[in-house]
């Protein structure tokens, strides 16, 4: 889940990029971004095993917009991101309930009034 910082990472060939904390919201967008996934296939083109390097990270140019619309902007979406989380949770939370009670319910030890 996005929401949660995670401090593992697994697979091969696989990196873990971390912005700084005061623009990972749009950096997380950006790389959802069409231009984002253009650069990535025109990068991983070609034969054998194809990866994006810390150089083709260091090569990729980002707009990025002034620091007060960017601290607007994170604040914005560190509000989204949380709900999402906050509801991801919920969710979880009550898939669990029902997976134990609906078992209860169909054999009769439960009732609903």
């Amino acid at each position: 889940m996005f929401h949660k910082n995670s401090k593992h990472t697994f697979g091969a060939f696989l990196s873990k990029y971390v912005p700084y904390e005061e623009n990972r919201y749009y950096l997380y967008l950006f790389m959802l971004s069409e231009q984002f996934k253009r650069y990535v296939m025109t990068v991983c083109n070609g034969t054998g095993i194809n990866n994006l390097t810390y150089e083709n990270f260091n090569e990729l140019l980002i707009p990025i917009p002034d620091s007060r619309i960017m601290q607007l902007f994170e604040q914005l979406e560190e509000t989204l991101y949380k709900q999402v989380g906050t509801l991801q949770d919920e969710i979880f939370y009550l898939t669990r309930l029902r997976d134990s009670l609906l078992p209860l319910l169909m054999n009769g030890q439960v009732t609903v009034e």
